[in-house]
């Protein structure tokens, strides 16, 4: 998997930019040593519409743990997890997620009209991010009909992948980074995600009331 590939992929995915993300790896710094923690029941991610109290996300917006957030023209909406907050910058339109008292880092990324193959694939190959932080997948993909998780291992730290497809082929990629004694909240936070996500319909950028 690879960030250029991805931001180049149809329709075009929007990460953070190249000095922002060298900006917050400087802050939180990747070193440590720990295990991941077993991971929580399965719950399919909705395709239902979003809760009324969702709110745009913007550049430059901060928002803390519980928020409900829709990223405009993406399809989607998902609560900030626990002991998590995101932070857009003034040059970006995706979030990332950072850890409150960690050093983690979370990155999204959107797809749109992909299938489960595809995204199998994409999970499979390393993922070269910027500063020259890389990430090499280990172990066994996980997959069922509507998830599909990875592990990674980089020089100093570790990375999670959490793939979420909708009905209508529409995904979205969670990525968690941050030294491997901070590894044993990962899963849940992932759980977290997946259970909050919800795919919805947009028409240039604006949410549908019915949702897909």
């Amino acid at each position: 998997m690879n960030a250029a590939h991805l931001i180049g992929s149809a329709p075009p995915v929007l990460c953070p930019s190249v000095r922002a993300f060298i900006l917050v790896l400087t802050l939180i710094g990747l070193t440590g040593t720990g295990t991941p923690t077993a991971k929580a029941e399965e719950e399919r991610p909705s395709d239902t519409r979003p809760p009324e109290e969702s709110v745009d996300l913007a550049p430059g917006g901060n928002y803390q743990t519980g928020t409900i957030l829709h990223i405009p023209g993406k399809g989607f909406t998902f609560t900030i997890p626990r002991g998590w907050h995101a932070t857009v910058f003034e040059d970006s339109e995706l979030p990332f997620l950072m850890s409150d008292e960690g050093r983690g880092l979370g990155m999204i990324f959107p797809l749109g009209q992909v299938t489960a193959d595809a995204v199998e694939n994409e999970l499979g190959q390393p993922l070269a991010l910027s500063h020259g932080v890389s990430f090499v997948p280990t172990g066994i993909l996980g997959r069922t009909e509507t998830r599909l998780t990875r592990s990674y291992l980089g020089d100093s730290s570790i990375g999670r992948a959490l793939a979420l497809l909708s009905p209508a082929h529409d995904c979205v990629i969670y990525f968690l980074m941050g030294p491997e004694n901070e590894a044993g909240t990962y899963e849940q936070t992932l759980d977290e995600l997946a259970t909050s996500t919800r795919f919805v319909e947009e028409f240039d950028g604006k949410r549908s009331k019915e949702g897909v």
